[in-house]
């Protein structure tokens, strides 16, 4: 049986609260994941995680300039490998969190001197689901083209807002 957690706004998949006692917590790490050698290679650290709208995990490297889907994490911890890998281009500030549209569009929260203009919405859509014009032969090409170390994909920016 797959982990699922909370989904929303700390909920659970039937919609019940997730429930946390009040006082102190001590967290723990059930389990560590280390990069292969061409994920450490593509992304020099990691500032940001996120699960798309596809059910996959991404994450974005303020250092590399980069997002990286990451391949299904084996259960218990052991190894994070990299399926594909999209290089952000030339943004007005450094790339700190992440997030995706409902339709799987990469956006990327700068930091900057002023809260203006800090929202980056990327295109194309990265995070598509199955059935919303992502081929699964595309998939596997990109997968198989990205674990034999090729470049990142560049990813233009198309809009900016406040």
């Amino acid at each position: 049986m797959r982990e699922r957690g909370p989904t929303r706004r700390g909920r659970e998949a039937d919609g019940e609260p997730w429930p946390i006692n009040k006082g102190h917590h001590r967290f723990v790490a059930l389990a560590i994941w280390l990069p292969d050698k061409t994920l450490a290679k593509t992304c020099a650290d990691f500032s940001d995680l996120e699960i798309g709208p596809d059910g996959c995990l991404y994450l974005l490297s303020d250092k590399s300039s980069t997002i990286a889907r990451l391949d299904e994490l084996p259960a218990g911890g052991g190894t994070a490998g990299l399926l594909d890998a999209w290089r952000l281009g030339d943004l007005d500030g450094k790339p700190e969190g992440l997030a995706f549209s409902a339709r799987g569009r990469a956006i990327v929260g700068l930091d900057t001197r002023k809260a203006h203009r800090n929202l980056v919405l990327l295109e194309p859509a990265i995070a598509q689901l199955r059935g919303r014009g992502q081929k699964e032969a595309e998939t596997k090409q990109s997968n198989g083209e990205a674990q034999g170390g090729s470049k990142p994909t560049d990813l233009p920016v198309q809009a900016q807002t406040k």
